[in-house]
């Protein structure tokens, strides 16, 4: 072990050992309360450990470890690096290669991940990051691969932050479809589509969530924009499956779905994804007319749909002649499929 290292290691100890104080009143308001005199209690230096540990951020005179990502060299130490990074940590403490003085290790990132590398490293040495709409997505990358679940958590945090935000311009006009159309083109709803895919690969559902919901409210925009015909099968499939879809009807997300399904992107696919999307089409929410239409379209005559779809507008036909009884009937209505979304033409049939 060199010189560096134990001058380190040293100043680290010092600082540790001001955490854990002992002989302290057992708290303020029995500063005078002898019955706690000689207690032990726990004292806390954390802003001061976290500045003095931050100082040794990209530091080479005691350095000792390399972190090379392209033409940038990083200058670290193992045992803070170690400390806040379980990758890291195996890395340099369980891999022989980097048993040298001054070993330099090769790291490979994609170009995103590049850009914020020195931040995402500084984070370990501070518990500070420099985070914006643009840097989030990186950073996030960064923080995952590595293991480094504090800043997965404040990046997470705020992304969230920035797509629920949406949600307060819009729930104050839905009733007024002009103002909920100016809301829509809000820069929180481009992250909430832009995050939606990246937040279910990391599998991180309080994102997916907020996500999902945001685009949701905003969902009568989307379904006019050319956004739409690009988004794949998992997206549309989970937005059909909300039933906080802000729509002006259910015919009209069906009308949505058609395109989606006609789109080239799908061509060879057609049948396949159209009995998978159909069946999360509520039915039974559309006006009679509505119906009638869909059973004289060309769709309704596909030999493939055409057994699907009989049984769907059936389901929708008995759910319109039972439910004004089903209490007396003792027949209930419960499966989303025969709920209502939040539609903003309320028109029912006479």
């Amino acid at each position: 072990m060199d010189f560096s290292y134990q001058v380190l290691k040293q100043a680290l100890n010092v600082r540790l050992e001001v955490i854990i104080a002992e002989v302290f009143i057992y708290k303020l308001g029995d500063f005078c309360n002898t019955d706690h005199i000689g207690q032990e209690c726990i004292l806390r230096d954390k802003i001061s450990i976290i500045q003095n540990i931050g100082r040794f951020y990209n530091q080479q005179e005691i350095s000792d470890v390399i972190l090379k990502i392209g033409n940038q060299s990083y200058f670290g130490h193992r045992i803070i690096l170690a400390t806040g990074s379980d990758v890291f940590g195996t890395m340099l403490y369980n891999n022989r290669q980097f048993q040298s003085d001054l070993p330099e290790i090769i790291l490979e990132e994609t170009e995103e991940c590049k850009k914020y590398f020195g931040i995402f490293l500084k984070f370990l040495y501070t518990g500070e990051i420099e985070i914006n709409v643009v840097s989030a997505v990186g950073i996030l990358c960064l923080a995952d691969k590595y293991g480094v679940p504090s800043l997965k958590k404040v990046c997470t945090q705020y992304m969230v932050e920035l797509t629920r935000r949406s949600l307060g311009h819009i729930k104050g006009c839905f009733s007024n479809l002009k103002a909920s159309s100016q809301s829509q083109r809000s820069p929180f709803v481009k992250n909430a589509l832009n995050w939606y895919s990246l937040s279910k690969a990391f599998n991180m559902k309080e994102l997916i969530h907020q996500c999902l919901k945001t685009i949701a409210w905003n969902a009568e925009k989307l379904l006019t924009t050319s956004d739409w015909q690009h988004k794949d099968i998992d997206f549309v499939s989970d937005l059909l499956k909300s039933s906080d879809l802000v729509i002006q009807r259910e015919y009209e997300l069906f009308k949505a779905l058609l395109q989606w399904l006609d789109s080239e992107e799908r061509s060879t696919h057609f049948h396949v994804y159209a009995k998978e999307l159909l069946p999360l089409i509520r039915f039974p929410q559309m006006q009679i007319k509505e119906l009638i239409l869909i059973e004289r379209s060309d769709l309704y005559k596909d030999k493939e749909l055409q057994l699907l779809l009989k049984k769907l507008i059936r389901k929708a036909y008995r759910f319109r002649a039972i439910c004004p009884h089903q209490t007396d009937l003792g027949v209930s209505f419960t499966q989303d499929f025969y709920l209502p979304r939040n539609y903003l033409d309320l028109a029912v049939d006479n």
